[in-house]
């Protein structure tokens, strides 16, 4: 019992240093993980401290995950780790807090594709969706899993009025999707139609923005608008 109290406050006394470090953002427990959380228009931005090994260790990550539509868990899109200059994950260890904290925050500050030092804008979460998106397309890897992240920036794109984008999103979902096997993908042939039909319904993607935010336990945790740049 008393290991236990111990690891306990160990686990607080870490989340309260990574609370003082990320400013602006509320921490919630995210797959029993603290992660500290803000919401941005229809898109909760997060930091999360992954712990492995039975607590012991800890990773550091990024993501962002999309309230515009029904959601049964957080889908941690533009997932980003905390690396070492070699590209191996930054490993850090409870026993050792603080050591290393500094620098893997400085580091997911770095690499996350959203910043995580102001606010961003729409333009902002557009440009590291579309970063993310190329990054996998221009190295020519396989592209089937980026379909989620190909959702996201459709529905975003609609809920702003970017017809524009909505446009080529779809478009290069369509070009990338021939190649793909249509039994994973949700419902199946019908995901390409069914999307653009969502997309033409704006009002409904705001409308499931305050239920995702309760559902997903983000009621308290700070919240600003997307600003169109």
């Amino acid at each position: 019992m008393k290991d236990d109290r111990v690891a306990g406050n160990q686990r607080r006394v870490i989340a309260a240093l990574w609370a003082e470090k990320l400013p602006g953002f509320g921490e919630i427990r995210l797959v029993g993980a603290p992660t500290f959380v803000r919401v941005l228009g229809p898109i909760a931005q997060g930091v999360i401290l992954d712990t492995i090994a039975d607590g012991r260790i800890y990773r550091v990550r990024s993501f962002v995950h999309f309230l515009g539509r029904e959601s049964q868990a957080i889908t941690f899109q533009l997932d980003t780790e905390a690396s070492l200059p070699n590209g191996a994950p930054r490993i850090l260890k409870v026993s050792a807090h603080p050591s290393g904290v500094d620098e893997a925050v400085a580091d997911i500050k770095q690499r996350s594709p959203l910043t995580l030092t102001r606010v961003p804008t729409f333009d902002d979460v557009v440009g590291a969706y579309r970063q993310e998106i190329n990054g996998v397309v221009n190295k020519g890897h396989e592209t089937f899993a980026l379909y989620p992240a190909l959702e996201d920036l459709i529905l975003l794109a609609s809920m702003y009025e970017r017809a524009d984008l909505v446009a080529e999103s779809i478009e290069l979902a369509r070009e990338l999707s021939v190649r793909w096997p249509i039994d994973r993908l949700p419902q199946g042939s019908q995901w390409l139609s069914n999307l653009e039909r969502e997309s033409t319904a704006p009002e409904t993607l705001w409308a499931c923005v305050p239920a995702e935010i309760a559902k997903h336990g983000l009621d308290a945790v700070p919240k600003a608008d997307l600003a169109r740049s």
